[in-house]
């Protein structure tokens, strides 16, 4: 974890040698060096000087893994125990979607401060900058059979809703099946993939997003920085919702997506408007809300109701 011990190590527009790091970190200077150049390539906002010193540009908080994992087995002990946290990664839901049957956890839980290969729905690519936002999954086995396990997605970002809700007042709303909003942005998202009783749930929300950023994702995208007045820790963000994930798993998993409808219809940012399922002809109306197993709703020209149970909406 030599990224974030050396990302610690530094102050806001305050160069540093190279050379003092290496002395107070017990790495070696050339450690250090491509430590600090493989910073530069994935993004974080740091400056190496010709005189051999590093600058950081704006401010950079590292996760603190040790304190996540206490505030969450103080909870839940078993939540606790399955943990993993990595520096870098292809992806968290494929690393635990590739571990042996006998390896995978319930409960597991792998946590990333960077991604390589994240992606979301429909194989798109995940974007956020590293050392500043959420990505983590959760591995969860269920007692019945996970391919009927419709609204799962739904359910999962009612409970994401409602952890945040804990840590701003800002009106945070859901966008079927898996998307959350701020004023129409995408704030966060959710992947879920199932494996034999088990789903791995993917979460990324981005706490921090440069312009850069923002036009890479190809969509209305937002930060928790930028709607929020004070910056969010991280660490505790994401220990409480892993916390209220397991929390909410449970209930799913003894009432499946019932508990969740009201929050989520309430939660929902274009309710009775009209939307389009994208590659369908004919699969255009108004939004009337979800059934019982979390299909979207739509009111045809025609007055036929229509359950839209997969693909893209678009707002028109």
């Amino acid at each position: 974890m030599l990224g974030s011990i050396l990302l610690h190590s530094l102050a806001v527009k305050k160069p540093v040698s190279l050379t003092d790091i290496a002395a107070k970190t017990g790495y070696t200077v050339a450690e250090i060096t491509d430590t600090c150049n493989w910073l530069i390539e994935i993004g974080c906002p740091l400056s190496l000087e010709a005189s051999d010193r590093i600058v950081l540009e704006r401010t950079i908080v590292p996760l603190e893994t040790e304190r996540i994992r206490l505030l969450v087995s103080e909870a839940d002990s078993e939540l606790g125990k399955s943990f993993e946290c990595f520096e870098s990664i292809d992806s968290t839901n494929r690393y635990l979607m590739n571990l042996p049957a006998a390896q995978l956890r319930h409960k597991q839980v792998c946590l990333a401060e960077h991604m390589t290969a994240g992606r979301g729905r429909q194989f798109r690519k995940w974007h956020g900058g590293a050392f500043e936002n959420v990505i983590l999954s959760i591995a969860w086995c269920f007692s019945r059979d996970v391919q009927h396990l419709s609204g799962l997605s739904l359910a999962i970002a009612v409970i994401v809703v409602r952890c945040l809700n804990r840590f701003s007042s800002v009106r945070f709303q859901v966008k079927w099946p898996n998307d959350i909003l701020v004023d129409g942005q995408k704030l966060s998202g959710i992947l879920v993939e199932l494996r034999n009783d088990a789903a791995v749930i993917g979460i990324g929300v981005n706490c921090s997003l440069t312009v850069e950023q923002r036009l890479e994702i190809g969509q209305p995208a937002t930060s928790l920085s930028q709607v929020m007045d004070e910056p969010v820790d991280r660490s505790q963000l994401i220990a409480a919702l892993l916390i209220d994930l397991a929390e909410g798993l449970e209930r799913f998993s003894d009432s499946g997506l019932e508990p969740f409808r009201d929050d989520w219809l309430r939660l929902h940012a274009y309710q009775h408007r009209r939307m389009r399922v994208e590659g369908r002809p004919g699969r255009e109306g108004v939004v009337k809300g979800i059934d019982p197993s979390g299909a979207l709703i739509l009111e045809l020209d025609s007055g036929e109701l229509m359950a839209v149970n997969s693909g893209e909406v678009t707002v028109l």
